[in-house]
Order: structure tokens, then sequence, then C-alpha cells
């Protein structure tokens, strides 16, 4: 039973890892383009 069980929730972790790790990494571009345009603009 729990190796029946173990691997949908192993798959589980990493997909809400990999989910967080995308959100984080989209959200520091966004933050770095922000910056980008907001020092051109001075």
């Amino acid at each position: 039973m729990t190796r029946e069980i173990m691997p949908p929730a192993l798959a589980l972790k990493k997909t809400v890892i990999n989910t967080l790790l995308v959100t984080y990494l989209t959200n520091g571009h966004l933050l770095t383009s922000k910056e980008i345009e907001y020092k051109k603009r001075k």
C-alpha cells in the first residue's frame, strides 16, 4: 500500500515545487523588467 501511495505524493510535491519555482522566477523577471524600465525613465 505505501509503495502505491508514495509515487503520487512525490509527483504532487514535485509539481508544487515546480509551480512555486516558476512563479518565483516569473515574478523575479517581472520585477527586474520593471526596475530596468524605471531606470530608463530616470
